[in-house]
């Protein structure tokens, strides 16, 4: 019961933290109805983008949105990510926060500011640091970077291997 509500919390935050739209490109899947998206040129100040297969490998100078199947992020983002996908891969370094919902997350990149994800498995991998708290609901964390801020977490299967600044709270299925 306590990871829905944990859940049902991520999802409300990822809804209201969307800002208004600046100036943004939007990209939508290609003519040929793959489905297949690869940015790998330009700069965009904000960018959102939906596909069935999404990769993102240049420099967004403000914020990312995307929904995909698959998603690919090894692009460098300067303020916050909103991602929502089955298989979610982020490689580049982002400034600001992470929201995002998935079945399998990975973060290898830095975070600047906080972490908010619900899924079902979310690994954040010895190469991320996260500059600030950690806020996740999921089936199964492996968690191996060093926090700088809190963490609160619900869910089944949870490890971590890393030092956390903050305080450390835990929900576990039993």
């Amino acid at each position: 019961m306590k990871l829905k509500t944990i859940l049902a919390g991520l999802a409300l935050a990822f809804m209201l933290a969307a800002p208004t739209v600046q100036a943004a490109e939007f990209v939508s899947p290609v003519k040929d109805g793959s489905g297949v998206i690869d940015i790998n040129s330009g700069t965009p100040k904000n960018l959102y983008v939906v596909g069935g297969d999404v990769s993102i490998s240049v420099p967004v100078l403000g914020d990312l949105y995307s929904a995909a199947g698959k998603l690919s992020v090894k692009g460098n983002v300067e303020q916050d990510v909103a991602l929502a996908a089955g298989t979610i891969v982020l490689d580049g370094a982002v400034g600001g926060d992470v929201r995002s919902a998935g079945g399998d997350i990975t973060i290898n990149g830095t975070v600047g500011g906080d972490v908010l994800i619900g899924s079902g498995t979310l690994r954040i991998n010895e190469s991320a640091k996260i500059g600030g708290d950690v806020i996740v609901g999921s089936g199964v964390l492996i968690l191996n970077a060093p926090v700088a801020g809190n963490v609160k977490i619900g869910g089944g299967e949870i490890v971590i291997n890393n030092t956390i600044a903050g305080t450390v709270n835990i929900q576990a299925d039993t």
